[in-house]
């Protein structure tokens, strides 16, 4: 698939479209160097009510689609808990867990790309 791609979404009157990016280093500046810590996220258009009453009736509440404060709290209590340090200790074994789901991920979708079936 590549480095970046776009893959449909279960909401594709809102959001036609996930971006997957799955270069590292990209993935870093993006979520890490530019990731708005400290103010609300932009008005995108998938920061609309619309988006936000799909999101919670298709994935439930989270941070996709809120803003203000409560994005602020959930952004914030999810970036502790998901810090490397809480994750990746051999004892928790999440790694090896995350590795493995990953690995059959791709397995999966590459079953599907060669038999030519949208996803």
């Amino acid at each position: 698939y590549g480095d970046i791609f776009t893959v449909p979404t279960p909401l594709p009157g809102i959001v036609p479209l996930i971006v997957v990016i799955n270069e590292p280093k990209l993935v870093a500046e993006l979520c890490v160097r530019q990731a708005n810590m400290y103010r609300d996220p932009p008005n995108f258009t998938t920061r609309n009510d619309a988006f936000a009453l799909a999101t919670r009736q298709v994935v439930g509440t989270g941070v996709t689609g809120l803003k203000g404060e409560e994005w602020r709290w959930r952004k914030m209590a999810l970036l502790k808990e998901f810090h490397r340090n809480r994750l990746l200790p051999d004892e928790r074994g999440l790694l090896k867990v995350v590795i493995q789901e990953g690995k059959e991920l791709c397995e999966e979708l590459g079953k599907a790309a060669d038999s030519g079936v949208p996803v």
